[in-house]
């Protein structure tokens, strides 16, 4: 998130998310439109985290990542079968010991998105 936070200022992004239709992925799984009024802003920043482990020297990072957040899936999906609580709760998971602090909430959405977008957590 320090790097996310370290980018100049995110601008409004009108164009799609590319990897897939994120708007068809969040009906399938049921999300709400607050969920969705917290995914479509974050979309410019899910393309920061996109560059940003795109340009890591281990290729393994973002693989890893997407291990941890279909676990911890798993585990939320098996306490609830709220999909909107299931995303809060990744949200919440994301931003860690910085819960506390606002100005980090976006780079933790912008996380969860990316990896919703990548069909890493959720369902496909």
């Amino acid at each position: 998130m320090k790097y996310i936070g370290q980018q100049r200022p995110v601008m409004a992004d009108t164009a799609e998310f590319d990897l897939t239709a994120i708007a068809e992925k969040l009906q399938r799984n049921h999300l709400s439109e607050a969920v969705t009024n917290i995914v479509k802003p974050s979309i410019p920043v899910a393309r920061l985290v996109h560059k940003f482990v795109t340009g890591m020297p281990e290729p393994a990072f973002s693989q890893a990542i997407a291990v941890d957040l279909a676990g911890k899936y798993t585990e939320l999906a098996a306490s609830t079968e709220d999909p909107d609580v299931i995303f809060g709760s990744f949200v919440d998971y994301v931003l860690g010991e910085h819960r506390l602090e606002p100005k980090f909430f976006w780079a933790a959405a912008g996380i969860v998105a990316y990896y919703f977008e990548l069909c890493d957590i959720f369902e496909r």
